[in-house]
């Protein structure tokens, strides 16, 4: 449940800007919050779903059983990879780097808020500072790095073709 309660609000805040870029190009209201929705929807169902068959098929244990860290940097990626798609969405295909430097700009707080609620979770379920503050550095590291790799020319001109 903590996965989900984590991804829907971050992709929805996605999708949000991602349709408040629109409207800003002059694009209609209505058209890009319909097409917000529909971009919200089947991720969101998804990890719901997900979330069902665990609870269901798994009498409520986890649905995977292996680290939590890789699933994490996993989600992350994913994560950055969706917003790169959505800022590339608002820029021109003559700007891959003012792209990925706007991907970067939204998906960096993002990330790093959530690795910081994360963070707060293991210390609740009783983990000590010590054992935490190197995952959470784990965490950051490698989304947050392929974001700043992404940065560089070579890197989001080949994202954009």
């Amino acid at each position: 449940m903590a996965a989900v309660a984590i991804f829907c609000p971050l992709w929805f805040t996605l999708c949000a800007a991602n349709a408040l870029g629109g409207v800003a190009d002059g694009h209609r209201g209505r058209l890009e919050a319909g097409r917000a929705a529909a971009i919200f929807a089947g991720p969101a169902a998804g990890s719901l779903l997900l979330w069902w068959a665990s609870r269901t098929w798994w009498n409520g244990g986890p649905l995977i059983t292996t680290s939590r860290t890789a699933w994490v940097i996993g989600a992350g990626v994913l994560l950055w990879a969706g917003t790169a798609q959505l800022t590339s969405v608002w820029t021109t295909p003559d700007s891959p780097v003012r792209a990925m430097n706007a991907a970067a700009a939204v998906f960096s707080p993002l990330w790093a808020v959530t690795m910081g609620v994360n963070l707060l979770l293991g210390l609740h379920a009783d983990y000590s500072l010590t054992e935490e503050v190197p995952v959470l550095v784990v965490n950051l590291a490698v989304p947050l790095g392929l974001a700043q790799t992404a940065t560089s020319a070579p890197v989001a001109r080949a994202w954009m073709r």
